[in-house]
C-alpha cells in the first residue's frame, strides 16, 4: 500500500507536494478549530493507533506492501482533517524510522492513504448510516463497509499513480526509469491483495473498534466540536 521511493519521478514528487502542502496546513487549521483544545494531544494516541496496524504489513510486489490503515476509524472518531494529519504523521515516522514507505513520496502516500481514505470513509459512512437503522451493530456494519471501500479506492489510486510512471520517463528501449508496469498491471496488483485480503482486515477492525467504543460510551467519541451525531445519536 506504501509508496517507497524510486517509484515515482520527479514530476510526480512535486506534482503531490504542491497538492498536499497547502492540504496539510489546513488540515492542521481545521484540526485545531473543530477539536477541544485540551484534546488534541489524545490525537497521539490515534497515531499510535494507525502505526500499530500499519506495522502488520503483507509485500504484494517487491518493495510494495499491503495492510490496514485505520483511515475510516479515525475519522469518525476525530473528524476526516484530523485523520489525514494522523495519517500522514504516522506515515512519516514509518518512513524515518522504519523504512516502509518513502520519505520523498511522503506526500503521495499521504494524499491518497491519510486524506483520499479518510474522507473516502467519512462520508460512505455518512451515507450508509442514513440507509441503517438505529442501532450500534448496523453502525459496526457501516463503518466496516466503509471501510474497506476506502481502502479499495485507494488502492486504485496507487496503482493508477505507479501505472502512469512508465508512460512519463522511460528509455531508448522503452523501459521505465521508475515503477516498471503499467496500468493493465499496477492496478490490477493492487486491487487484488485489498479486495481479498486488506480491505476484509480494515472492515474488521473498523467494525469492531467503533463498536467497542459506542459499547462502552468512550469519551473518544465527544472530542469533536463538529456534529459528529452520526456516530453517536
Amino acid at each position: 500500500m506504501l509508496i517507497m521511493d524510486g517509484f515515482l519521478n520527479y514530476q510526480t514528487l512535486i506534482i503531490s507536494y504542491v497538492i498536499t502542502l497547502p492540504l496539510w496546513a489546513f488540515a492542521v487549521w481545521k484540526t485545531k478549530k473543530t477539536l477541544k483544545s485540551k484534546y488534541i494531544p489524545t490525537l497521539a494516541i490515534g497515531s499510535a493507533f494507525c502505526l500499530i496496524i500499519m506495522m502488520f504489513d503483507i509485500p504484494v510486489f517487491g518493495r510494495l506492501t499491503g495492510h490496514a490503515i485505520g483511515a475510516t476509524l479515525l475519522s469518525l472518531i476525530f473528524g476526516p482533517w484530523a485523520s489525514s494529519i494522523i495519517i500522514s504523521i504516522t506515515l512519516a515516522i514509518q518512513a524515518l524510522f522504519f523504512e516502509n514507505g518513502g520519505i520523498l513520496s511522503l506526500a503521495a502516500n499521504s494524499l491518497i492513504i491519510g486524506f483520499l481514505a479518510s474522507f473516502t470513509g467519512y462520508y460512505s459512512y455518512k451515507f450508509l448510516i442514513s440507509l441503517f437503522p438505529n442501532e450500534i451493530r448496523a453502525k459496526m456494519l457501516a463503518s466496516g463497509i466503509s471501510g474497506y471501500i476506502s481502502l479499495v479506492i485507494a488502492s486504485i489510486f496507487i496503482g493508477i499513480i505507479l501505472g502512469i510512471q512508465p508512460l512519463l520517463n522511460y528509455t531508448a528501449n522503452s523501459t521505465s526509469l521508475y515503477f516498471p508496469n503499467s496500468f493493465k498491471i499496477s492496478i490490477p496488483l493492487m486491487l487484488i491483495g485489498h479486495i481479498l485480503i486488506f480491505g476484509w482486515v480494515e472492515f474488521i477492525i473498523t467494525a469492531l473498534s467503533l463498536g467497542f467504543l459506542l459499547k462502552e460510551k468512550s469519551p473518544v467519541l465527544n472530542f469533536s466540536k463538529e456534529d459528529l451525531s452520526l456516530i453517536i445519536n
